[in-house]
């Protein structure tokens, strides 16, 4: 994960206000891989919860528990639910 500032959101073709938190690899035999993430990909949204920093995807996924996930997010700066 990484939590992306100022400008770096440009290339997500988001605001810094939209916020986000970048997927920088995602292992092939991952859980997340399987649910089909992929490395680059701006995660936004887990449960339709607002993610704009690493803070709150951690507290996001925290609360999920092992609740099944919606997570919204940008790849290719198009957004995808």
């Amino acid at each position: 994960m990484h939590g992306l500032a100022g400008e770096e959101f440009s290339a997500f073709g988001v605001s810094k206000e939209d916020g986000g938190v970048q997927l920088v690899t995602v292992p092939a035999t991952s859980a997340a891989a399987k649910a089909g993430l992929q490395a680059n990909d701006l995660i936004q949204a887990v449960n339709r919860r607002k993610v704009r920093n690493t803070a709150d995807l951690l507290e996001s996924l925290a609360a999920a528990g092992d609740t099944r996930l919606t997570v919204g997010l940008v790849r290719n700066q198009k957004p995808l639910d």
